[in-house]
């Protein structure tokens, strides 16, 4: 083959040319794509750089390129093998380390005098602070509690199924003589003695006289006294007019008042099973050597009791058990018995014509009648719920009265909020605080600022009148006052007020109570906190318990609390009965076999 000379000169100078481009392309290449510990980070870069810039440590000798021409042209790198690496430029020299270094420790200095004038500036406040503090960490472990009890708790109980052919139209109530349809009516018209009872007894009698405590104390031994006296088939002899404790208002030209002013005895006596006669009927016509002139005052119960055949048992810390006939029920255990009690027995009092409970000491009935009378038969157990519902409920004027009231509220804001707060002469003196405690304790429920909240309290006036330590008035005491005592240092109740609430009390619905007579005005409290959205009361309180109950009966027994310190979540406990007076129980308004609300009419 025949090669010309030209060709042969073109074909060595682009080999030539070839060999020197890839010479000086090669490190940056490596350095930037082809090394094997090569990354893409800015250290990594500048240490590739810093190493282009040292001699290898075995330097192969390259011959110098002709300085002009073809070839001299074609060995020049590209301008971006030319260009220093970005990383080597960004390398910072030891002045321009020193120039930050100085501007980094003068704005530490600066900072650190910033927050030394924040914290002298802040130093008066510092025990407000603190103060705010523990009073949210209090709240913080409010909620936390309320939120482990709730989760606890059972969803509310669902209302029982009425019997087959069993119809409950929700009754009416009859206020001025018409008959209005109200959202204060939670019994039934209609309720039947079970036929396992026996047949009431014709000659056997029941005498009680009343607690010595205030109207709710009363009402709990009347409940007591009333189912015992029906399931032992005896007629009851109610107490004559008396003064009562704290029912002392003049009303009417007189101060005695007694089962008959507050729960409807007609209503009772409307019962096929029930038997009663008034005082002045019994000692005319039935007493041990009747007729017999009654005595004036307190003397009526020196007779009584001097001519019983027997006297009721200490009740003390016991409870009683009953067959389906009324008698003991031997060695049967009620489920939810009283922890720590001790069985009544009561046999041996059934041949005994005129039975009589005093009513104090040992034989104070000061507890609920579901957790001091249990019944072994289920229908018995049912029944006695419901009789005391529905017979010994207050009277229409009382009922009315609060209806009006409801109907008012109702028509300020379509939802309100209640608390019940007892001071003066309660005993429990760490249930007695102030109205910002008040609001700090109920945190956890979320009554909304702008809210309608109906206040039933005995210190309307908010100055703690009433309320003593050691037998002196709490004004006599300088403040601040130890929260142990029970004289709030402010009793006033503007705290709500400013905390965004608009608090009403019974005194601003003088128009809806009309004529009332006073000594209603508690009743009406209570009926009116039943109906609340939310409600909290005040541990130890009686008039508080009976709250509880009436809500209970309208299925909002889970909506209610204590605002005492410690007690916010009380009612809310699994626990379904329990002894004692302190509250009330579920077991009120359910029964204990299905935990369903006992038959509540429909609307």
């Amino acid at each position: 083959m025949r090669v010309s000379l030209p060709a042969v000169l073109a074909f060595l100078c682009g080999f030539a040319a070839t060999v020197v481009v890839v010479q000086h392309r090669a490190p940056s290449l490596r350095a930037l794509h082809g090394s094997p510990d090569a990354t893409h980070g800015p250290h990594h870069l500048r240490a590739a750089a810093v190493a282009q810039r040292k001699p290898p440590a075995d330097p192969v000798p390259v011959a110098p390129p002709p300085p002009t021409g073809l070839l001299s042209r074609l060995r020049e790198p590209p301008a971006a093998a030319r260009a220093e690496p970005a990383a080597a430029r960004a390398e910072p020299s030891a002045a321009e380390r020193r120039e930050a270094e100085g501007r980094a420790a003068a704005a530490a200095t600066a900072a650190r005098e910033t927050a030394a004038q924040e914290a002298r500036a802040a130093a008066p406040a510092a025990a407000r602070a603190r103060v705010a503090a523990a009073r949210a960490a209090a709240a913080a472990r409010e909620a936390a509690a309320a939120r482990k009890a709730a989760a606890a708790i059972p969803p509310p109980a669902p209302a029982a199924t009425p019997p087959a052919g069993e119809t409950r139209k929700k009754p009416k109530l009859v206020c001025g003589g018409q008959a209005v349809e109200s959202e204060v009516v939670y019994w039934q018209d209609t309720l039947e003695t079970p036929a396992t009872l026996p047949a009431p007894r014709q000659d056997a009698y029941l005498t009680f006289e009343y607690d010595a405590g205030g109207w709710n104390n009363i009402r709990m031994g009347l409940e007591c006294l009333v189912v015992l006296g029906h399931v032992l088939r005896r007629t009851v002899v109610l107490p004559p007019p008396q003064p009562l404790y704290l029912i002392s208002n003049n009303y009417a030209e007189r101060r005695d008042f007694g089962f008959a002013d507050f729960l409807n005895v007609t209503l009772l006596g409307s019962h096929s099973g029930w038997r009663t006669l008034s005082m002045d009927e019994f000692l005319s016509q039935k007493i041990k050597g009747a007729p017999v002139a009654k005595p004036q005052g307190r003397g009526v119960w020196k007779v009584v009791q001097s001519r019983a055949d027997a006297t009721l048992h200490s009740v003390g810390p016991r409870f009683a058990t009953f067959t389906k006939e009324g008698k003991d029920a031997g060695g049967w255990m009620p489920p939810q018995k009283p922890p720590g009690q001790s069985v009544v027995k009561l046999d041996d009092l059934h041949s005994a014509r005129h039975l009589h409970s005093p009513g104090s000491g040992s034989h104070r009935l000061l507890k609920n009648f579901y957790s001091f009378l249990y019944f072994q038969d289920k229908e018995q157990n049912r029944f006695y719920k419901r009789f005391v519902r529905d017979f010994m409920r207050y009277q229409d004027e009382i009922q009315c009265a609060a209806h009006r009231v409801i109907q008012k509220l109702r028509a300020m804001n379509g939802t309100y909020y209640a608390i019940h707060a007892r001071r003066n002469d309660f005993q429990y003196r760490l249930a007695k605080i102030s109205a910002s405690d008040i609001i700090d304790n109920l945190r956890p429920i979320d009554i909304p600022k702008g809210s309608l909240v109906y206040l039933a309290t005995d210190d309307p006036k908010g100055t703690c009148t009433g309320c003593l330590y050691e037998r002196k008035p709490c004004h006599t005491y300088p403040i601040p006052r130890d929260k142990k005592m029970g004289c709030p240092d402010d009793p006033s109740w503007t705290a709500f007020e400013k905390y965004g609430w608009r608090v009403v009390m019974l005194g601003d619905f003088k128009r809806e109570l009309g004529h009332l007579n006073p000594n209603y005005y508690g009743m009406v409290d209570q009926v009116v906190c039943s109906r609340a959205e939310k409600w909290a009361g005040a541990f130890w309180s009686t008039f508080s318990a009976f709250i509880h109950r009436l809500r209970g009966y309208h299925g909002l027994g889970e909506e209610s609390y204590y605002h005492t310190p410690g007690k916010l979540m009380e009612l809310r406990t699994e626990r379904r009965s329990g002894p004692g007076w302190t509250r009330d129980w579920r077991a009120g308004w359910t029964d204990d076999d299905a935990g369903e609300l006992i038959g509540r009419a429909a609307a």
